[in-house]
């Protein structure tokens, strides 16, 4: 147990730490893009991508999933998975140059047809991928994915903006994906030694495994993707533009947390599976990791999203700001929500994950047609999909405690200390806020990210330090991080500052 346990830890390490870096990356790439294009780039990109991520849902079998879960899986059964993938993905790229046409046709835009070929370029390419990379994620031997990823961004990134300088189009968010997808392809022959071939021996086994996965995909791209397509339909690029950008911002914290341990856990709860003790215990230092530094980092992009936009994305953008504002209370419901994925999929549950997000998607839609018909604007829309994920939290926790028996007493002990440290946070920081001068201009901007981030960091760390004493120093999460003896004198260094 503690062998698994360890390395399901450094696993989980490396993707946080992965997702931080491609995070920063891709922000820092935003950022450029944002200043050298418009929010109607932005736009037509994401309508273009509202189809093709439909289509390609039908290629995103799980069949990684499948192969991480089967124990003993060999050589024949990562074959086949690379062959049916090889195929769905042919099939996905043919589908978009046929529709391309029509796309187009649909959203009154003949600019889509030539970036709808690109992305089936970008679909067709994907296919080729070493599913070798998979033993990688099977083995807990995740540093040697964070390497393969990084460098792929890097490059990707670089390529990006160096075509925004050149097209200062759209063109540059296209061809930009084509080169990743290219890149990476290459990168996944370099990196592992496997060499797949074509076989379909172990086709029923694999698509069995698959089916609850397909359903999955497409409800949740629904609920994470899908108001994009409606908004785009209903109101035009340049709106989906600004929705697009503000999702991106505000689901930086999430991403860069929330999803890598999910990614780093699931491997490890499938070895524990059909040991529900360990897999109870395994599960809450998961989502007691995950509270304790989701939470703080979402709040805390809420509170400073105002100097944040105006420092970095400029005038151009400052209508966004409070639609990040409100979705990142909805990236909050997501850390309330635990590593049920996961879970679920580990125990061979992976219908109970589409019956959540199909509840979700029923409060969701007809809110959101209704808001958009009557032409509310993004703040509403915003509003709409926090209320939805807020309302499907009790629903998603009860399917959790049917899994592995935790009550109620248990979610508490891991969540009020991280919940209540950052409430305090928050009147410390907004309280400040009101001190400092609001211009709008750039400098005063740079001055509130310079004195509010920091105190955003400590003050929730002396906090949470602080409701950790009080409760007695649990064990747990809390006493590997604040009770070592490393950040026990960082903390005496920063009450000597204080007094």
């Amino acid at each position: 147990m503690n062998s698994i346990s360890s390395r399901v830890a450094k696993g989980a390490f490396w993707m946080i730490g992965l997702r931080l870096l491609q995070r920063s990356l891709g922000l820092i790439s935003t950022l450029v893009l944002a200043r050298l294009l418009m929010p109607e780039d932005f736009g037509v990109i994401a309508m273009a991508l509202a189809i093709t991520a439909l289509v390609e849902l039908l290629t995103m079998l799980g069949l990684d999933m499948a192969l991480i879960q089967k124990k003993g899986a060999g050589n024949s059964h990562f074959d086949t998975a690379w062959t049916l993938g090889l195929i769905f993905k042919a099939a996905s790229a043919l589908l978009l140059v046929l529709s391309a046409g029509l796309i187009a046709e649909f959203y009154s835009d003949a600019r889509l047809t030539d970036i709808i070929y690109i992305y089936a370029a970008v679909a067709f390419l994907s296919g080729f991928e070493n599913i070798g990379l998979v033993a990688y994620r099977k083995e807990l031997e995740f540093r040697k994915e964070f390497n393969f990823q990084i460098i792929k961004k890097v490059l990707a990134v670089v390529v990006t903006v160096g075509l925004a300088l050149y097209f200062r189009n759209y063109w540059a968010l296209a061809l930009g994906t084509l080169f990743a997808q290219f890149t990476g392809v290459a990168l996944s022959y370099v990196i592992h030694p496997y060499r797949p071939k074509l076989t379909l021996h172990y086709w029923r086994e694999m698509l069995n495994f698959s089916s609850w996965i397909v359903f999955n995909n497409f409800a949740i791209y629904a609920r994470d993707r899908g108001a994009d397509f409606v908004i785009g339909k209903v109101q035009g690029a340049e709106m989906v533009g600004n929705f697009r950008i503000a999702s991106e911002i505000s689901s930086l914290p999430t991403t860069a947390i929330y999803l890598p341990i999910t990614r780093a856990v699931f491997p490890g709860f499938s070895k524990i599976s059909d040991e529900p003790l360990r897999l109870k215990n395994a599960y809450l230092s998961a989502q007691a990791a995950v509270s304790i530094v989701s939470l703080p980092a979402v709040i805390m992009l809420m509170l400073l999203a105002d100097p944040l936009v105006t420092l970095l994305l400029g005038q151009n953008w400052l209508h966004i700001i409070p639609v990040i504002q409100i979705l990142c209370l909805c990236g909050a419901t997501k850390v309330a929500h635990g590593n049920r994925h996961a879970l679920f999929m580990s125990v061979g549950k992976p219908s109970w994950i589409g019956f959540v997000t199909v509840i979700e998607l029923l409060i969701m839609y007809p809110a959101i047609i209704y808001a958009l018909m009557h032409n509310h604007d993004l703040e509403v829309i915003a509003w709409i999909k926090f209320i939805s994920s807020l309302a499907t939290i009790p629903l998603g926790l009860h399917l959790i405690s049917k899994v592995i028996d935790i009550k109620r007493t248990d979610w508490l002990a891991i969540s009020w200390r991280p919940i209540a440290a950052t409430v305090l946070m928050s009147v410390v920081v907004t309280t400040m806020h009101t001190y400092l001068p609001g211009d709008g201009s750039a400098y005063t901007a740079a001055l509130q990210m310079l004195l509010l981030t920091p105190l955003c960091v400590i003050s929730y760390t002396l906090f949470i330090w602080l409701l950790w004493q009080l409760a007695g120093k649990p064990t747990g999460i809390e006493s590997k991080i604040i009770g070592s003896e490393q950040f026990t004198k960082v903390i005496k260094k920063i009450t000597g500052m204080i007094r």
